[in-house]
């Protein structure tokens, strides 16, 4: 590993970050207009693949770098960009 962590240290620093994640429900609250233009199905849909996606690379030891960048990743704005990009 580049930063001379082992992989079970990148696995447990992403274990541990997963906490942060916030819940479907509570990512849906902020993209009322991504509702409106899709549905509530698909987005619930997208933003758990969304989320799943996160998770893995989290577990990998990857995804954004540091607490700051995971909750800008999660933040309603850039969660509704991406389930936009999703469903288009």
């Amino acid at each position: 590993m580049a930063d001379g962590a082992t992989p079970r240290q990148h696995d447990a620093r992403g274990t541990d970050r997963l906490g942060r994640l916030p819940a479907v429900d509570a990512l849906l609250g902020g993209l009322g207009a991504a509702i409106e233009r899709h549905g509530r199905r698909a987005v619930v849909e997208a933003v758990r693949a969304d989320l799943d996606a996160l998770r893995a690379a989290l577990r990998e030891g990857a995804g954004p770098g540091d607490d700051a960048a995971l909750d800008a990743h999660v933040a309603a704005a850039a969660v509704a960009a991406r389930v936009d990009a999703a469903l288009a």
